[in-house]
């Protein structure tokens, strides 16, 4: 190939296309939080165990959060994990078996309280979102074996 030819079939420009269908994702390293609002009902799928996140307020101590999927919205996240939603899983699923699984969450605001009230009704995880749980669990499974599994390959 001559250098004029090499010249030729340099990399696509961005207008020439979608890096969407170039680039398949492999994990997330940043996630964003995944809060329940008062009265509303969130459907999360959870990919990974219960653990305290860092301390990021003097006054607070450390949230307990866990990996989930919104099941509703396909959003992947960290889900801020309440007291009494720790202590309900904790119980109805030893082991960390709530990994897995479906939940319909809602809290609902008591006037005059400093706490919520908390529905937790386990349910059925669509095939696809159950495909995606499962991927993102083996692969983070493979990334804390062995020192970081494949290093990015």
């Amino acid at each position: 190939m001559s250098q004029a030819q090499a010249n030729t079939t340099a990399a696509p420009t961005s207008g020439d296309i979608d890096p969407r269908t170039m680039f398949q994702r492999k994990r997330a390293i940043t996630l964003p939080v995944l809060k329940m609002v008062p009265g509303k009902t969130r459907w999360i799928g959870v990919m990974g165990p219960m653990h305290q996140g860092k301390k990021v307020d003097d006054q607070k101590e450390a949230a307990t959060l866990m990996r989930a999927v919104d099941m509703y919205t396909g959003e992947e996240g960290l889900f801020v994990c309440p007291k009494v939603l720790q202590n309900e899983l904790n119980e109805a699923f030893p082991g960390e078996a709530y990994v897995g699984r479906g939940f319909e969450v809602t809290y609902t605001r008591v006037p005059e309280k400093k706490y919520n009230l908390c529905s937790i009704v386990e349910v059925t995880v669509p095939d696809h979102i159950q495909a995606f749980i499962d991927k993102a669990t083996k692969d983070a499974l493979a990334t804390t074996a062995g020192k970081g599994g494949s290093k990015g390959r």
